[in-house]
């Protein structure tokens, strides 16, 4: 099967349209084989758990790079929609309502490490709406888990990853007032996620090197509070 149009790219991956309403999204040279490995488990997990996600149908090998096919996903992320009709806080409502459905599949192929089955990189540009439909893309990290953990990470994403050059300006306000929208449909608060919290960003310091001075102060601060808020509760 040939390779079609180029029509998305992000960091491990391009994404090439296919025959059939498919798309093959193939990883970059150098990309560990366990990474692809690990999104197509996901993916395939995803699948036999009727989960919001497009249909995985296996590897493919084009220009000496592996890949995996997906039905194609046609429609708006939720990113895109926060930015072209400034609705943050529905755009966070609906992420918080796919997560949640994420979260209580019971996914026992996966190692019992926690009840709750957790996405691990679900932010608004991985939700995209297909029609009626909220779709989640990238299932690389895909395990279970502390539901928390899942929440604290998906807060992070939506508040302080890294724009594009080309972000509008005031997409940090529509960002936080999505960060509190989103809280509030998951039922849950800054406090309760503080020891969560402060993990995300010492996992992000490690997977982002030159952001690791910017977070330190932000991880003290967060294991200082949870220390005081633990003491307040003895």
């Amino acid at each position: 099967m040939s390779l079609g149009e180029r029509i998305g790219a992000g960091r491990t991956a391009e994404v090439f349209a296919l025959p059939g309403e498919r798309v093959c999204k193939l990883f970059y040279p150098g990309v560990p084989a366990e990474a692809v490995e690990a999104e197509l488990r996901g993916a395939r997990c995803a699948d036999a758990h009727g989960l919001a996600a497009p249909r995985c149908h296996g590897r493919m090998r084009a220009l000496g790079r592996e890949g995996i096919v997906f039905d194609r996903v046609r429609g708006q992320s939720l990113l895109e929609r926060m930015l072209r009709g400034g609705d943050a806080r529905r755009a966070a409502r609906d992420l918080a309502d796919l997560q949640r459905g994420i979260l209580a599949a019971r996914a026992r192929s996966l190692p019992p490490a926690g009840e709750a089955l957790c996405h691990g990189d679900l932010h608004p540009d991985n939700a995209v709406c297909q029609g009626e439909r909220l779709l989640a893309l990238d299932w690389a990290n895909l395990a279970r888990g502390d539901a928390r953990l899942d929440v604290a990470r998906t807060l992070f994403l939506l508040e302080d990853a890294p724009l594009p050059s080309a972000a509008p300006a005031g997409l940090e306000a529509l960002r936080r007032a999505a960060g509190e929208e989103y809280l509030a449909a998951m039922g849950a608060s800054r406090g309760a996620l503080r020891a969560f919290l402060a993990a995300v960003l010492a996992a992000r310091a490690g997977e982002a090197p030159e952001e690791a001075a910017a977070l330190a102060p932000r991880i003290a601060a967060l294991l200082q509070d949870e220390t005081a808020f633990s003491s307040e509760r003895k």
